[in-house]
């Protein structure tokens, strides 16, 4: 593992782990048929292939994925069929390019990014599905209530540009701020005083950040707080010591890290007509997270959902899984739809 990766914990907040295994796919399913036979891996001439990874992946978290997310997919679909209603696959990749381009933060992006794209599609056409059998749209005037009643989701936050010194010693830190002090290139101070290989072959490049994407300590140096101005460009923070798990060697390291800020955009408010199509989105998306799971709930009453009580017994029986509690939404504004 570089390391890096501490640093952009760091700097992102947290990662997103998303399990890559074996998925049943129905027959209108966006996610593709696999070929099982296909190897994954191997040791000298022992092959790992894909049925061993999907044997794997099913007897760790199958039953919970029957149970959970695949059930909410296949409910969907069976009312949509009972219904006759469909989404076309352009349907469905409009609503991808939508969610992408309308993300609430660039870590919900990252978060869709990472999933493989067939299995987001399955996720949005579920959506679209279940938005058309109730009738959910949005017009002019959703759009514009919802811009009025949350106008901080239309702000582009502000975003600095940051070179990066992490060293292993709070000494050496010191010493590269001392550089900094004294006016000397904070790309070269990086190169000759970072500890981190990928930090010293970048030259202490990291790139551009909003504050949300900073851990609270970093937000702190760089964007300041009631008692600390923000940096400006050219500006650098103090040494920040930073202490995160390395998983490893199974312990705590420590670094010590000084931030350079090379370049920033200040925070924008986007008027109505510019982030009409965000609003237009939300505003559905809100109305859908408020109707939903009244929705969702009665269709599990009505749809009988039957799972094999054993995954690995070719025998085993079906049994009736029973609906779901009921989870109420709390008015809140909507989330990125997932």
């Amino acid at each position: 593992m570089k390391r890096i990766a501490p640093l952009l914990f760091l700097l992102v907040g947290a990662l997103v782990g998303l399990l890559g295994g074996a998925v049943m796919s129905t027959a209108k399913s966006e996610v593709a048929q696999a070929d099982y036979g296909q190897v994954l891996a191997s040791a000298g001439d022992t092959n790992i292939t894909r049925g061993h990874l999907a044997e794997y992946a099913i007897e760790s978290v199958g039953k919970q994925i029957l149970i959970n997310e695949m059930r909410k997919i296949a409910v969907v679909e069976e009312a949509a069929r009972l219904n006759g209603i469909t989404a076309t696959p352009a349907e469905v990749e409009q609503r991808v390019k939508e969610s992408f381009d309308f993300a609430e933060n660039t870590q919900v992006a990252a978060q869709m990014k990472a999933e493989p794209r067939p299995l987001l599609a399955d996720r949005l056409r579920a959506v679209l599905l279940e938005e058309k059998m109730l009738n959910i749209t949005a017009n002019e005037n959703d759009g514009r209530a919802f811009y009025t009643k949350h106008p901080q989701m239309f702000i582009h936050p502000a975003r600095v540009k940051l070179i990066c010194v992490a060293c292993d010693t709070e000494e050496r830190a010191a010493n590269a701020l001392g550089r900094l002090k004294n006016g000397e290139d904070p790309n070269t101070v990086s190169s000759e005083e970072s500890d981190d290989k990928d930090l010293k072959e970048n030259k202490g490049e990291v790139g551009w950040f909003t504050q949300s994407q900073m851990s609270p300590e970093v937000a702190k140096a760089i964007f300041g707080d009631d008692k600390h101005p923000a940096l400006q460009v050219k500006q650098f923070s103090n040494v920040i010591r930073y202490t995160y798990d390395n998983v490893v060697k199974q312990d705590q390291h420590e670094q010590f890290l000084v931030f350079y800020v090379s370049d920033l955009t200040p925070a924008v408010i986007n008027t109505y007509d510019t982030a009409a199509g965000a609003a237009l989105f939300y505003a559905r998306a809100d109305k859908y997270l408020r109707l939903e799971p009244a929705w969702y709930h009665a269709r599990e009453q009505e749809i009988t959902y039957k799972v094999r009580e054993d995954l690995f017994d070719e025998n085993a029986k079906m049994i009736v899984l029973p609906a779901q509690a009921l989870q109420k939404t709390a008015d809140q504004p909507a989330p990125q739809l997932r």
